[in-house]
């Protein structure tokens, strides 16, 4: 592992580079994003709503306490706790200071939610 590596919130595992500005786990599927990728594939998608969003439009979630204690997860740059919160209302999880990570499907999931309410205006 190299000392600049990034680890998977959930399997611990070396994230590897998927596409610039986004990491993903082999084993998971999971995905890192960088907050201006993550604005790049919400954008392309939901060009009339995305320029209002940003890391910040994410809503925080409440979790009951015994979801939120098996959902923590790690920000794989600084490894603080990212809060949980809703991005379309698909559940995913940030760190204000470095990005968003997605579970395999929510980021799918995120970017046809935005397309269909950016259809809806």
């Amino acid at each position: 592992m190299s000392a600049a590596a990034m680890l998977c919130p959930i399997c611990k595992l070396e994230l590897v580079d998927d596409e610039p500005g986004q990491r993903l786990c082999a084993r998971c599927k999971g995905s890192w994003l960088e907050p201006a990728r993550l604005t790049a594939l919400l954008h392309a998608a939901a060009p009339h709503v995305v320029p209002l969003l940003s890391v910040d439009s994410i809503s925080d979630a409440a979790l009951p306490p015994n979801v939120a204690a098996k959902h923590r997860r790690d920000c794989p740059i600084c490894t603080l706790v990212m809060r949980s919160g809703t991005l379309f209302a698909v559940l995913v999880d940030r760190c204000d200071a470095h990005g968003v990570w997605v579970d395999a499907g929510e980021l799918s999931r995120s970017v046809l939610a935005a397309r269909r309410h950016d259809r809806a205006r």
